[in-house]
């Protein structure tokens, strides 16, 4: 394997072996420095480059070749990165630009984002000034914003992938921002709701105009179903026949990396299940299904693309946005532990009689000596 230098009479010298300069995370071989010289700068330039997966001996070889001619086109062209350049610079015209057609679409927008969240933080900052203690003021700046973990989360982790990105273009040294500086996502605290707070999200859900939104949220509030298990449900699970209304729940939608939206059996053999439907949850289905263009597969399908499932955290958002009238912050999972709470609450109170009358102590002795 070779790596080729470009020497003062711009003839290619051949190294006997590739010049290893960078390894991550264990890896050995996988990165290398390819060099050019610089009429501008008189002196020698380099790059470190990192070899895709899966490439063998001359495969390797052509692709090192292929990235020093492209530091030459841009030492020929001017298009070497300055020592002062900001990071929002840096982002835009070199760390963006060449990740088109190496990251996912979903991939470049979602960074695109993230970009837009820092840039009033990390933008007009040159990017050999970003080491430990310029990014640990700039995440506590963040923190006083009130910004939220999951938020810095991901946008610091596309930070530290433009800042690896620079130590590779020799811009700095080391990247700063290590892992344990990214902060974690706080677990939410899963609560269930009041029977007052039942009936006044209830109201709220009936004012709602629009009926795929309003079945979206209705269901999960009157039958606790998962969000996967209500995205996967299918009008063939729908039954609204009178005197026999029910949903069989038998499908759970989870979104996998690198394949998207996968439909799949429900979380466990219990889940495949019938539940009864109420009369406000059937009116609400039926006017759903009277306005709905398909008559069969999803029920809720996406309103970007009718050939793909909606996503769970669209629904928690319509949640959020019904809900914050009356002074509530609930999700679905919270809907789940609600229905599961007020279901079991006439039961524990029956059983608590029970006890009493019996003249136990607590519930405990009556749960270990009399239930099977």
């Amino acid at each position: 394997m070779t790596v080729f230098e470009k020497d003062r009479d711009c003839v290619y010298q051949p190294y006997e072996g590739l010049k290893k300069v960078f390894v991550r995370r264990g890896k050995k071989g996988d990165t290398y420095r390819v060099t050019a010289y610089s009429q501008k700068l008189k002196r020698d330039v380099g790059r470190g480059v990192k070899i895709p997966k899966g490439l063998n001996k001359k495969e390797r070889e052509r692709y090192l070749i292929h990235e020093q001619e492209l530091l030459e086109k841009e030492l020929l062209n001017n298009t070497v990165i300055p020592p002062n350049i900001c990071f929002k610079e840096y982002c835009e015209e070199w760390y963006f630009p060449r990740k088109v057609g190496v990251w996912k679409p979903s991939t470049a927008y979602n960074n695109t984002r993230w970009l837009k969240v820092v840039n009033p933080y990390f933008g007009n900052i040159r990017v050999r000034d970003l080491k430990h203690n310029q990014l640990s003021q700039i995440i506590n700046r963040m923190k006083d914003d009130e910004i939220s973990a999951s938020t810095m989360k991901h946008a610091l982790i596309m930070v530290s992938g433009a800042l690896t990105e620079a130590v590779l273009d020799e811009v700095i040294d080391k990247n700063y921002l290590s892992k344990k500086m990214i902060p974690k996502k706080t677990k939410r605290e899963t609560k269930s709701l009041s029977v007052e707070e039942v009936q006044a999200l209830y109201k709220e859900v009936s004012k709602m105009e629009d009926p795929y939104w309003k079945a979206a949220i209705a269901i999960p509030l009157f039958l606790g179903l998962r969000a996967d298990e209500v995205i996967g449900l299918h009008w063939e699970d729908v039954c609204l026949v009178p005197g026999k209304e029910y949903i069989h729940v038998n499908k759970g939608v989870v979104y996998i990396p690198g394949k998207g939206q996968t439909s799949g059996t429900p979380k466990s053999e219990t889940s495949n299940r019938h539940q009864c439907i109420c009369e406000p949850l059937v009116s609400i289905l039926k006017d759903f299904q009277q306005s709905s263009v398909y008559t069969t597969g999803p029920l809720f399908r996406s309103p970007m693309n009718p050939d793909a499932y909606v996503y769970s955290g669209y629904i928690n958002k319509h949640l959020k946005k019904v809900a914050a009238p009356i002074g509530i912050d609930v999700c679905t999972q919270e809907l789940r532990a609600t229905y599961c709470t007020l279901s079991l609450e006439p039961l524990i109170k029956i059983t608590k009689m029970i006890s009493e009358s019996l003249g136990h102590s607590s519930l405990d002795v009556t749960k270990k000596h009399y239930t099977g």
